[in-house]
């Protein structure tokens, strides 16, 4: 687990790396497998942006369990959709690869102006934004009570 610096020292550096951490080494795909659909990375990386705004902002936020329950049953939806039960979904697919996952993180920090030295605060109120707009990621994680 990638300990928190000190406060004042954290930057977006630091979550971009968090967020490397949660996207777990990927092995080679198989050749029968097809890619794993783009819906999934988009997941898993809103996923990935809510785990690391709990590990970031000092406990402002935590994950919203009913939320992160509906999160879930729409993916199973979008497969169930395609007429692949969940059961299929590991012998049918490929998981995403890094880069898919890292393609959406990225646009979410471009959405807000977030880079490698951007402030912890400014993530965190990004994320903020996120759950007064209800968007995905905002729907995953809620405001710790006072």
């Amino acid at each position: 687990m990638i300990a928190p610096l000190k406060h004042q020292k954290r930057t977006a550096r630091w979550i971009l790396a968090g967020c490397a951490f949660f996207v777990s080494p990927v092995a080679a795909p198989a050749q029968t497998k097809a890619p794993a659909p783009d819906f999934v990375a988009e997941s898993l990386a809103q996923e990935v942006l809510a785990e690391t705004a709990v590990r970031a902002c000092d406990g402002r936020y935590e994950i919203d369990h009913q939320g992160m329950d509906r999160h879930k049953l729409a993916l199973f939806a979008k497969f169930s959709d395609r007429g692949v039960h969940m059961r299929q979904v590991q012998e049918l697919y490929n998981m995403p690869s890094r880069e898919d996952v890292y393609r959406h993180r990225d646009a979410f920090m471009a959405k807000y102006d977030l880079g490698p030295q951007t402030s912890v605060q400014a993530f965190c109120d990004a994320i903020q934004a996120e759950i007064d707009w209800r968007t995905p990621v905002g729907q995953l994680v809620k405001a710790t009570a006072p």
